[in-house]
């Protein structure tokens, strides 16, 4: 018995083009959504750094120019690499929410399971007086350069960096 040609089916070439072209169409579309959502992590991310940085800085400038911990003088400049809260810390670990977990006491301290941002800030004082050995003063012409780094503990990968300049008058 023949069928009217209306009332045939598709041909097997027919459902294997439809097949290719909703398998591309679909291919095209997970695509576009995986790189939307490794978009949405890496600005999640950043944002999360930037406000780490940013409060830092602030807890820096806080903390006010003459009250800043001083390192050690080399070639006329002081450097010192560390927190505000106490001299003995040199970086600060946070979770990946931002929360934070723990101080460092050296660059290389091994950072808790839970930390997944690492921050280090380093005071960088120029124009000051000279002390004993490597230690100094900084004066009323003294320039301190503030710069916090944010690290991503897994690779070391920096996240984001943030910097201000303080000078006495706050000028």
């Amino acid at each position: 018995m023949r069928y009217p040609k209306s009332a045939r089916g598709f041909t097997l070439v027919e459902l294997l083009v439809a097949s290719l072209v909703f398998a591309v169409t679909i291919a095209g579309a997970l695509s576009v959504w995986a790189a939307a959502t490794t978009s949405i992590v890496r600005t999640s991310e950043e944002v999360i750094c930037a406000q780490l940085a940013r409060t830092d800085i602030e807890k820096a400038k806080a903390t006010g120019f003459d009250n800043l911990s001083t390192g050690a003088l080399s070639g006329g400049t002081g450097t010192y690499t560390g927190t505000t809260t106490n001299s003995t810390y040199v970086s600060e670990f946070y979770t990946q929410a931002g929360a934070f977990v723990s101080y460092g006491t050296s660059l290389l301290s091994a950072p808790p399971s839970s930390a997944y941002y690492k921050l280090v800030r380093v005071t960088s004082d120029t124009n000051v007086a000279k002390g004993a050995g490597t230690s100094y003063k900084v004066t009323t012409e003294s320039t301190r350069t503030i710069v916090t780094t944010v690290a991503r503990v897994s690779d070391n990968t920096v996240m984001y960096t943030m910097g201000t300049v303080l000078v006495k008058a706050g000028i």
